[in-house]
This record gives structure tokens, C-alpha cells and sequence, in this order.
């Protein structure tokens, strides 16, 4: 019975038209969970490497997703992620992670610094984003308006914490 399982799972596989490849440079990677930010003037806006679905800041697209440590925009959608997790040995920090396990070591560390207390105070909620080499800021307000903070982090740090997930 496993063996026909097996058999159904390989064959609906072989006809998913958003595999076109992608195991030469995404298998057995590390994948992390990014808010989306545009990084270059000239584009708004990225597309998953599998469905093509559109990731950006725009409305009805997805706000955030995966990608490589040394790629500046997510590059996998949520959905293609959970679908091709185990066919590709994907080590993740996924989403619940980031937010369960390293953001309130974020947050703990940030509270020695003074402007993120007062913004704190203010009632201002704090956006942790990633810079394309892994530096991890906050944001608060959006926009050209908000301010951000250096962490002094480097998700590179999280390392130990990411590989126990998986």
C-alpha cells in the first residue's frame, strides 16, 4: 500500500507543471522567511520560482516568502513551500518560527536600546525585516516616513536555532 502511495505521489509530481527544474539550484537549501521589500528601482515586484505568483508590497499579491540567504527577494510563495518542502530537503525558518523562536530574541535584545522603548511606548508595532546578507532591522511605520533600527543581528547567528526546527 505505501509502495502505491509512493507511486501516486511520484506521478503527480512528474505532471506538475510548476516543476521546471528548479532542484538544480534549490535542492537541500536553507530557505528564509522574508517580508517582501523592494531592492532596486526598477522592479516593484518578484515572482514565486514555481507558480509565478507575483510577490510584493502591492495589494493582492503575497507580502512575503522564501528565499535564499544571498537572494534579496522571496522567491518561493507560501503555498509552493508547503508543497515542495519535502520533495526538495528544504531546512527552513519558516514563518512560526521566525515569529515563536528568534523574534522575541530579537525583541529581548532591542530593549536595552532606548529609541525602540520609546516607539514601544508610543503604541508603535515593530516590523523585523532581513537585508539581502541577513542583517535583521525594525521598522517601525511604513514607508518613507518609517523609522528603522540596526539589531546588530545577523539571522547567520540563528543558525543552531533554525537547524533544531528541522
Amino acid at each position: 500500500m505505501e509502495h502505491l502511495k509512493q507511486s501516486i505521489n511520484n506521478q503527480l509530481l512528474e505532471d506538475d507543471w510548476r516543476l521546471q527544474g528548479q532542484e538544480s539550484y534549490l535542492n537541500g537549501k536553507t530557505l528564509y522567511w522574508r517580508n517582501y521589500s523592494e531592492k532596486s528601482q526598477l522592479n516593484d515586484h518578484d515572482h514565486c520560482d514555481f507558480c509565478t505568483d507575483e510577490i510584493s508590497d502591492l495589494p493582492d499579491t503575497w507580502h512575503a516568502g522564501y528565499s535564499l540567504l544571498d537572494e534579496p527577494h522571496a522567491t518561493i510563495c507560501q503555498k509552493c513551500y508547503e508543497d515542495f518542502k519535502k520533495i526538495f530537503h528544504w531546512k527552513a525558518m519558516s514563518r512560526d518560527h521566525f515569529i515563536h523562536v528568534i523574534k522575541p530574541k530579537i525583541i529581548q535584545r532591542m530593549k536595552v536600546n532606548n529609541l525602540f522603548n520609546h516607539y514601544l511606548e508610543c503604541g508603535m508595532q515593530p516590523l523585523i525585516t532581513m537585508k539581502w546578507n541577513g542583517d535583521l532591522l525594525i521598522e517601525f511605520g511604513v514607508g518613507e516616513k518609517a523609522i528603522v533600527l540596526d539589531t546588530g543581528l545577523n539571522i547567520k547567528k540563528f543558525g543552531d536555532v533554525i537547524d533544531e526546527e528541522n
